[in-house]
């Protein structure tokens, strides 16, 4: 009874700092991506999906069953995650009865994951990674229930078909597991390669589609093509990551990680390791093969995604994709602090509390896609019964503009394509597909009346944009903007002079 309490507390805990602040910002330019994706007709989410070329349909279908349900509010949305986050406590909780753990390994091993900075970002995001980290602790948990003879490979083939079908890293987990079964479980080699087999032909439906998608599209330079190749200082960001408690880097201007934090919970947990690893256990009921399963679950999908950022033509490495091995970790480094020494962990748990003052107390960032919505809600108020059109000058606007007045029928978003001087972030583009959005160039600009939607660090009218449309009679009548981080959201009428 002793422990019962702590591990509920710390359910808790898990679950209120991932409530907490879910709906402080508005919906970034991925989610809306997913909420566009989701409230598609049946028929068309899937080749919506498949033109994307990088992610599997899964998320969607289950996030648009999500918005059936609750609708499509900020907070009901951000539930979405959170809802996933929080069912992957039951897989957690049963692998560590698997692996025999102690009740006292299984808490640290929950407070480590619970206060992690990258895994309360993404349990906020309506985004797969949820889904994502549920399911992969699904499928190590059912996996180590067949490896030890206590479940069918056929409810390991269950799981395994709707990680694979949540993200493309779902593979990496079921590489982990082949890895394990050739090591610890060669009798099971034959079961485990049917279901190998099977799992890739049942993939291989999505895997039609996609190349089908890929058949008329542009290569996937424009998905992943912003994506530099990994690094010592990637896996050495990673590392600190994996022991930041609640801090996660919102904006380029902020620090990576707080290194005061991160490297001392990091040298803790690395030294306890070490020791474990260097010294025998007295602890028999805490196999040493536990310890090397999980193992599998951080080193192979890590080696993977960074060799294969190199072999491939473009980098697949993403502190996001691999959150999928923060728990065999924390798992790991749970059972070497109770071998090595209770007292550690004394100062990690106050290390997570300065942590935590810092999260709670912390300033919350404005972000400049947040100014969309409601500049477009004034250009649609001042123009209260003519239709509106706005020209945008970057794919990530435009995008931000329809979707806040999608449902206004007199609305019209124009994207404007590589004005002179005009800032362009290209890493985000208009969706595959999509064509409630005009793409177009600068020499379609016309009317009596229409608004330009930009972002810069200041109004500069002697940019050629502005030049030209002056020389053609132009005046610009109303300026509003929304200031961020040294970066301004302009939203400016221009009418024809008399």
């Amino acid at each position: 009874m002793k422990i019962v309490l702590p591990l509920v507390l710390a359910i808790v805990f898990y679950v209120f700092v991932r409530l907490s602040g879910a709906a402080d910002s508005c919906l970034f330019f991925d989610e809306v991506f997913s909420v566009h994706a989701a409230t598609l007709d049946w028929k068309e989410l899937f080749w919506f999906v498949a033109q994307d070329l990088i992610h599997p349909p899964l998320f969607y279908v289950l996030l648009k069953i999500w918005i059936s349900i609750g609708g499509e509010s900020l907070i009901w949305l951000r539930l979405f995650s959170v809802f996933w986050v929080t069912l992957a406590i039951l897989p957690f909780v049963m692998l560590s009865r698997e692996l025999n753990f102690t009740n006292f390994q299984t808490l640290i091993a929950l407070i480590l994951i619970a206060a992690n900075g990258s895994l309360i970002k993404y349990a906020q995001e309506v985004r797969m990674y949820g889904v994502l980290f549920c399911f992969a602790l699904f499928s190590i948990w059912i996996f180590a229930r067949y490896l030890h003879s206590k479940s069918s490979v056929y409810s390991l083939f269950a799981v395994n078909v709707l990680l694979v079908h949540t993200h493309y890293f779902g593979w990496l987990i079921v590489f982990s597991q082949l890895c394990v079964v050739c090591v610890f479980g060669r009798e099971k080699l034959k079961s485990f390669a049917v279901h190998f087999v099977s799992l890739i032909l049942i993939f291989g439906v999505w895997i039609r589609a996609v190349i089908l998608a890929k058949a008329q599209n542009e290569l996937f330079a424009q998905n992943l093509g912003w994506a530099g190749k990994p690094n010592l200082s990637s896996l050495w960001q990673l590392f600190l990551s994996l022991h930041e408690p609640f801090y996660f880097q919102k904006l380029n201007i902020e620090p990576t990680n707080l290194l005061l934090i991160s490297i001392p919970i990091a040298l803790i947990c690395a030294t306890a390791i070490f020791l474990m690893l260097w010294r025998k256990s007295s602890d028999k009921a805490q196999t040493d093969k536990s310890i090397l399963i999980l193992a599998f679950f951080v080193v192979a999908p890590v080696s993977v995604a960074f060799v294969a950022s190199w072999i491939l033509p473009y980098s697949i490495w993403g502190m996001r994709h691999l959150t999928i091995v923060f728990a065999p970790y924390f798992m790991i480094a749970a059972v070497a602090i109770s071998r090595t020494h209770k007292i550690l962990v004394a100062p990690i748990l106050i290390l997570i509390v300065v942590g935590g003052i810092f999260h709670f107390t912390r300033e919350k960032p404005a972000f400049i896609y947040c100014a969309w919505e409601n500049l477009a809600e004034k250009a649609v108020e001042s123009d209260e019964k003519d239709a509106v059109k706005i020209y945008a000058f970057e794919d990530l606007v435009a995008y931000h503009l329809w979707f806040a007045t999608r449902n206004d029928a007199r609305l019209k978003v124009i994207a404007i394509k590589d004005a002179p001087e005009m800032p362009e972030d290209k890493a985000y583009f208009l969706p595959r597909g999509f064509d409630s959005v005009q793409i177009a160039d600068e020499s379609v600009i016309d009317g009596e009346r229409f608004w330009l939607a930009f972002r810069d660090k200041k109004f500069d009218a002697n940019k050629p944009l502005f030049r030209e449309l002056t020389a053609k009679g132009y005046r610009f009548k109303t300026q509003s903007q929304f200031d961020a981080n040294g970066t301004t959201a302009f939203l400016i009428l221009a009418e024809k002079g008399e």
